[in-house]
């Protein structure tokens, strides 16, 4: 992932820095609250100390359920630029009044504060991640976004950390009340930056009733089952990491028998965590969005929990716990531990997990939605977040009345996001297929495509490529990021298991000759027309056989068929140095090519698309031999 989006492009720039250091508030004044009413056993009335430790994630919430439909409403009906500097001018003011209520311990005040902070958070979150589309090119979309992740990840770190830490100092209400009320002013510089961008909906009448407008979001996002998907897919993270959280301090205590410092150590790895994967989402989509990454991220959320739970010694969960402070493990006698780095491996990787997940998401709900209503569906995800995230409380609170025990708790967790994950394959197989044929691919051979720009970023088009072993299509998938229909030989899908997988989650179009099987052909071209009139790719071998000499055949005159049907472009491309690889005819092939072994270097040449008048069989051969002898 590039940082030169943020150094070059000052647009972007401006939102990151605002929002990073209000995120950076948000954190800094809540955890110095709960620090403060912790260690000073600080009650309000009839809620105690631990109930207000409780409350404060919640009246930190709250606005979110109600304010998210408005905040998104006026997103898209003021300029958004106007809104960050009311938001980020409102912030300050709401620091003086924290920093009043942190010199003179009114924290009736300070609650009250932390109220209005998640009114401002509320306010800026349908701004936040609507604005970027609009600050960045589509092909920095997806890196923006992890920039974003990464940039939230840390405030939150460094928030909880110094918050904690600020108020332990002497005079700490002092250093605390400075700490706000300066991010709060170079926010506001950073915000009066934010370029200005013109309201999409000038002609949108305000609707004040909340509910009314959650019920209209669902139903237009709904319509778009890309964009419904990803809403959801957000919310079950924030509802599965909202149960992690709310459980690793128990965990550390009860279980590990460990002090406050081990908590810190985890929530740090946490977030740290879900930043290295936002950045490897980055890193591993090259900048673009890489569907098939989500379903592999949402099952390492799984594996490394269960992990987790296998890492912890049974000895540690099935005695009486002890709750004596005085013999809890400090972090130098927890990492002492022989399971200790196990521990820190599956936590660590249980946040890469969800960064790797969450990254994409986000990146197909603003690309995919129309600018007009950008807004309010971010404002409809920040609901559904809530929801999801209340919802995860409550499933905690009434296993724990069952008698569920932390380690039971995680496992019950695991399996719920398993489930989960075998539904986001379901929901994106194609995407999932694709990014395994990248691995796959990436493993057994150096790759060099020359022309991928020739390949339509969208609309119909015909593929042709020359048939060199049986995994051609798992070279061309790997480096073509949209799903492509795959035409096959029947007879190569030997078991009916094979067929029907292939057909259901790859998308394959398999087809017979006339004399072979009629029926089958005549499917085929039917699914063709039909992927073709969907606007997808439809990939085809036309010489119809493997290679058996490494040069390209006469092509069959199928495809003369498909143009009279569908008028598309047709997008020649030949694959170079495939021939004697153990997947070719040749001979005396290996299972990598030649003695040169693993990542054999080969070549995908892809050729300038050709209009449908002008492909003819004999020019479209013609074509596909001089890209393979050039």
């Amino acid at each position: 992932m590039s940082m030169n989006l943020i150094s070059q492009n000052k647009k972007f720039s401006s939102l990151f820095w605002t929002q990073f250091l209000g995120a950076l508030n948000d954190n800094l004044l809540k955890n110095a609250l709960i620090v403060l009413v912790t260690y000073r056993g600080i009650s309000l009335g009839i809620l105690s100390t631990q109930s207000l430790v409780a409350a404060a994630g919640a009246i930190f919430i709250l606005p979110f359920f109600f304010l998210s439909p408005i905040s998104g409403q006026l997103s898209d009906l003021f300029a958004k630029s106007t809104i960050v500097r009311r938001v980020k001018e409102m912030e300050l003011v709401i620091m003086v009044i924290c920093a009043m209520g942190f010199l003179f311990s009114h924290f009736e005040l300070l609650f009250i504060c932390l109220f209005l902070m998640g009114i401002h958070s509320t306010l800026f979150g349908p701004v936040k991640y609507s604005m970027i589309p609009e600050l960045v090119a589509d092909s920095h979309l997806l890196t923006a976004n992890a920039l974003i992740e990464v940039g939230t990840f840390l405030a939150i770190l460094i928030g909880t950390i110094l918050g904690g830490l600020l108020v332990s100092f002497d005079h700490g209400e002092l250093w605390i009340s400075g700490g706000l009320i300066l991010c709060s002013l170079i926010g506001i510089f950073f915000g009066y930056k934010v370029p200005r961008i013109n309201p999409p909906q000038t002609q949108l009448k305000l609707q004040w009733n909340p509910f009314p407008e959650i019920f209209r979001s669902s139903n237009f996002i709904k319509k778009n089952i890309l964009v419904y998907e990803s809403v959801k897919g957000i919310s079950w993270f924030w509802f599965y990491g909202a149960a992690l959280l709310s459980l690793l301090p128990i965990y550390a205590k009860n279980i590990l028998l460990c002090d406050e410092h081990v908590v810190t150590l985890f929530l740090g790895l946490f977030t740290i965590g879900i930043a290295v994967g936002s950045i490897l989402c980055a890193k591993i989509s090259k900048g673009q969005l890489e569907l098939g990454i989500v379903p592999v991220g949402c099952l390492g959320l799984t594996l490394f929990l269960i992990d987790l739970c296998s890492a912890t010694p049974i000895e540690l969960y099935t005695r009486v716990q002890s709750t004596d402070p005085q013999v809890l493990k400090s972090l130098t006698q927890f990492l002492s531990e022989p399971y200790s780095i196990r521990i820190i491996f599956d936590l660590f990787f249980i946040s890469v997990s969800g960064g790797i997940y969450t990254v994409p998401l986000y990146t197909i709900m603003q690309h995919h939605t129309e600018a007009s209503h950008r807004s309010r569906v971010v404002a409809y995800n920040n609901i559904l977040n809530a929801v999801y995230m209340v919802g995860s409380a409550v499933i905690i609170m009434g296993l724990n009345m069952m008698g569920a025990g932390t380690i039971s708790l995680f496992l019950i967790f695991a399996l719920m996001n398993l489930f989960i994950s075998f539904r986001t394959y379901l929901n994106l197989p194609h995407f999932t297929l694709r990014f395994w044929a990248w691995i796959v691919s990436k493993f057994m051979y150096k790759i060099k495509v020359h022309g991928i720009n020739h390949i339509p970023k969208e609309g119909p088009a015909v593929l042709i490529s020359n048939h060199v072993t049986f995994i051609d299509w798992l070279i061309i998938s790997a480096e073509i990021r949209r799903p492509i229909r795959y035409v096959m030989y029947y007879k190569y899908a030997k078991s009916k298991w094979v067929f029907n997988f292939l057909k259901k989650h790859g998308g394959v179009i398999f087809i017979a000759g006339a004399k072979e099987d009629p029926l089958i052909l005549k499917t085929a071209f039917e699914q063709i027309d039909h992927a073709l009139k969907n606007n997808e790719l439809v990939c085809l071998f036309p010489e119809g056989f493997l290679t058996r000499d490494g040069n390209i055949g006469h092509l069959k005159p199928g495809i003369k068929q498909i143009l009279e049907q569908n008028p598309v472009q047709v997008v020649p491309m030949v694959l170079i140095n495939l021939w004697g690889s153990m997947f070719s005819r040749h001979p005396n092939r290996h299972f990598f090519k030649g003695p040169r072994g693993i990542l054999t270097p080969i070549e995908m040449r892809v050729g300038e698309p050709i209009e449908p008048q002008n492909a003819r069989v004999s020019y479209l051969e013609e074509v596909l031999n001089q890209l393979f002898k050039k």
